[in-house]
């Protein structure tokens, strides 16, 4: 049986924060492999259907005792972010296992999931700031772009895909000046 889950209702800039101090205290870095990471925290990772539609759940039973199934996402960038994503619900909506939740991604069916679909839709970009903060934090992202402004070098730096990282920089306000928001 799984807790409800509620979203922080934290503002952008300290999920990001948070997700940035996590990857930071736990060492990791652009590159590193999740699956051992995922492992550090407590938990394991799965691949049952390589040909299902894109999607994943997340279970979490309890502390450092969680599972991450994770369907096909095309290229391992996606794969890389979806990762992250579901660790972003580990930390902000189970509280790093002290809340049981299960969470079915696209390709599940997620109208079930919550009570709300404003609190789904918020749930979901709590989540995905923190992937984006903890997959390429602030200071390292803006002393990458010094040493090497291209766009395709940053992505392949960070394992993000060029869209990701072009988001980024536009984010940061660090993106070329004829650059437009998506």
């Amino acid at each position: 049986m799984s807790d409800e889950i509620v979203p922080t209702y934290l503002p952008k800039f300290v999920i990001m924060g948070i997700a940035e101090g996590f990857a930071e205290t736990f060492n990791y870095s652009p590159g590193m492999a999740l699956d051992e990471f995922i492992v550090r925290l407590g938990g394991t990772l799965a691949y049952p259907d390589e040909n299902r539609d894109q999607g994943g759940q997340l279970i979490v039973e309890g502390p450092k005792n969680f599972r991450i199934v994770l369907q096909n996402h095309g290229s391992p960038q996606g794969a890389s972010f979806a990762i992250v994503h579901q660790i972003g619900h580990y930390f902000l909506h189970s509280l790093m296992g002290k809340k049981r939740i299960t969470i079915d991604h696209p390709g599940q069916n997620l109208e079930n999931l919550y009570p709300e679909k404003e609190e789904k839709d918020q749930i979901e970009v709590e989540a995905h700031w923190f992937a984006v903060a903890f997959q390429m934090p602030a200071k390292k992202v803006k002393a990458a772009r010094q040493v090497n402004p291209d766009l395709a070098d940053l992505a392949k730096h960070f394992h993000v895909s060029r869209e990701a990282m072009r988001a980024r920089l536009l984010d940061l306000e660090i993106a070329p000046k004829t650059w437009k928001p998506f």
